[in-house]
């Protein structure tokens, strides 16, 4: 099992996600079956979950962690492709991070409220452990996760697009 760092808890075992087909940032291109530079491909029968960005190394590749595919802050910027069903789970390093909804609930719902994690030994106001959000796809179509913040550390704004977070999803039939 690989592991990948970028969720919070260096520790913790994931399994890194294989590539279904990549989404390169210029507009309007895609290139459909075009294998990922890194990854491993997962031997899940039901080959659902899967990440649509370019991988440039293993930090940066969505994990699947308890069969919920698992994005963090490396993935900013990036789109996922889902099926019905499967489960989203967005972690965040910071508790400044504030979720907004999905902007189609009807493709992609929220799972209760986002959960707030200070590290411990944290001092007030530091800012230090995760937020994370969760999500399921209901049924086909396009959806957006965004993430906002204004402190990026004690007493500091963001600067640029440091405050923003965002996923884009894709829900397949």
């Amino acid at each position: 099992m690989a592991r990948a760092g970028g969720l919070g808890c260096p520790s913790a075992q994931r399994v890194l996600v294989g590539v279904a087909h990549v989404h390169r940032p210029e507009p309007n291109r895609h290139l459909a079956g075009e294998p990922a530079s890194v990854g491993l491909r997962l031997p899940d029968a039901d080959g659902h979950l899967a990440v649509t960005e370019p991988a440039a190394s293993p930090s940066t590749q969505a994990v699947i962690e308890n069969g919920t595919l698992a994005v963090a802050d490396a993935n900013d910027g990036q789109t996922v492709t889902l099926h019905p069903g499967d489960h989203l789970r967005v972690v965040l390093s910071s508790t400044y991070w504030q979720f907004q909804p999905s902007s189609d609930p009807s493709v992609l719902r929220a799972e209760g409220s986002p959960a707030i994690s200070p590290s411990p030994g944290c001092v007030p106001g530091a800012g230090c452990g995760t937020a994370a959000a969760t999500f399921t796809a209901v049924a086909p179509g396009h959806a957006t996760i965004v993430a906002t913040r204004t402190s990026c550390g004690e007493a500091m704004l963001c600067q640029g697009s440091a405050g923003h977070y965002q996923i884009e999803v894709v829900v397949a039939s």
